[in-house]
């Protein structure tokens, strides 16, 4: 090996030493990070370091000095189980926010340090919205495959959602459309046919029970509600604790049938949820109004008992040989619940509702997919069709015949005499439509539908109608 002069050799072994220098250095950044439970060199998309564990969608990190001078929301509110607590751990804070740069040796934990929320409401500043208003769980396990997506990509959708103070909240609208198109799979909703209930296939089948959840979490933040409406029939899971009661629940159905609710808090609110293969939960973080929230539980009266003799039906979209059971029984029965919200002893909210729920069957589908099909006899005698009937297409679809301008009663029996489904009536009045539309029809005439005419549907199709109001 060739000799180097005594400087050179002097300059080679400084910089040797501070490349030694520089990786121990280094070792300790991240013998510190293992402490501390973080994976080094992954990040999330806003740069925050990620969890060794599994991701949940993730909570903001609450601060315990400011929120240890809180006092209680309420002396009624249902808190989460400690299973919830631990399928959803919260995450750490944006790293580019919060971690003060340093060398740290190995063992060493890193100095975090919180920036100093905006004061201005106008703005939304999510370090600002540290205490939690409200919370909610439902369980969807033992759901079908289908259902369960639809659940999840439901709650994916909503979370992180911004409500601005003063703002209305509406369901429909913050988990967007819900069709095929758009991920969801087809599963299973009710409907009314024959006067009755009735479960039948429909995409995005399951998203009730996410409104259902929020609409408990907002109950228990003590909003207020614009627009919310209960189900056909009573469904047990939905009443579960800790959130859950009897008669607690929501569905939606879009267009015409919506949950809705308003942010008084005088603050942003933000929404965040979470799953985790069995249970499925909503979380509202604000600023704490300090409200006060009771409800006594409700109880049902008026009771009518159901027939618990099990209903066979055949479904088309299910492949022969395949059975599913997607009713059960329950009587029907009449409610009214009652909450109050108060700050410092004076009334802020008083929320009054009645459900009417009828009775459910046990009904299970009988897949006809594939099958052979039996021709039908021949009617004794041809019912009279009404203005406006659209027979079948070759292939088995119908045609949506024009309903526009006919009586909702005259509407529907037309929607059942083609062996369609009508589902929720949307009312409207001059705030909803234009007023040379609105005088277009008399008080309880169809204004729109859809499908719109012409359109080629299956049997069973559920049809939504608009109709004048007023």
């Amino acid at each position: 090996m060739t000799s180097l002069p005594t400087s050179q050799r002097g300059r080679i072994f400084s910089r040797r030493s501070l490349l030694a220098g520089a990786g121990a250095a280094i070792l300790g950044v991240l013998g510190a990070c293992v402490t501390q439970g973080v994976v080094p060199g992954l990040r999330g998309s806003t740069g925050e370091a990620l969890p060794a564990q599994p991701h949940v969608p993730p909570e903001i990190v609450s601060v315990p000095a400011p929120i240890a001078t809180l006092a209680p929301r309420a002396e009624l509110m249902p808190t989460p189980t400690a299973d919830v607590q631990r399928a959803k751990p919260p995450a750490l804070l944006p790293v580019a926010a919060t971690r003060v740069p340093t060398i740290a040796a190995p063992g060493a934990t890193v100095t975090v340090a919180l920036p100093t929320p905006t004061a201005n409401v106008a703005i939304y500043d999510e370090f600002r919205l540290r205490d939690r208003l409200g919370a909610a769980q439902t369980s969807y396990a033992g759901s079908i495959p289908e259902r369960a997506h639809n659940v999840e990509l439901a709650a994916k959708r909503l979370d992180g959602a911004r409500i601005a103070p003063g703002e209305v909240f509406s369901f429909n609208n913050a988990v967007g459309s819900t069709t095929l198109l758009t991920g969801y799979k087809k599963g299973y909703g009710i409907t009314m046919k024959d006067d009755r209930p009735e479960t039948i296939p429909s995409v995005a089948g399951g998203i009730c029970q996410i409104a259902t959840t929020v609409f408990q979490a907002a109950f228990w933040a003590g909003l207020p509600f614009v627009e919310r409406h209960s189900h056909i029939y009573w469904i047990p899971r939905y009443g579960v604790p800790p959130s859950g009661r009897l008669g607690y629940d929501a569905t939606v159905d879009d267009p015409g049938v919506d949950l809705k609710f308003r942010n008084t808090t005088g603050d942003w609110i933000r929404l965040s949820s979470w799953f985790d293969g069995a249970n499925v939960g909503f979380v509202l973080h604000g600023v704490n109004p300090r409200w006060k929230v009771e409800a006594a539980p409700p109880t049902a009266r008026d009771t009518v008992k159901t027939d618990t003799k099990m209903v066979f039906q055949d479904d088309p979209t299910m492949p022969v040989g395949r059975q599913l059971e997607v009713e059960h029984a329950e009587d029907g029965f009449t409610l009214t619940g009652y909450r109050t919200v108060s700050q410092d002893g004076k009334i802020v909210d008083q929320y009054v509702f009645t459900n009417r729920y009828r009775p459910a069957r046990n009904v299970t589908l009988v897949g006809t997919l594939g099958a052979t099909p039996t021709p039908s006899p021949v009617p004794t005698a041809t019912p009279t069709p009404l203005p406006g009937l659209v027979g079948r297409m070759p292939n088995g679809r119908v045609i949506v015949p024009p309903l526009s301008g006919m009586s909702e009663a005259h509407a529907r029996a037309v929607i059942a005499q083609i062996e369609l489904t009508a589902t929720y009536t949307n009312y409207q009045g001059p705030s909803e439509v234009p007023p040379y539309i609105l005088a277009s029809v008399p008080v309880g005439h169809v204004l729109s539908h859809q499908p719109p005419p012409g359109s080629e549907v299956f049997s069973g199709t559920p049809i939504h109608l608009a109709v004048r109001a007023r």
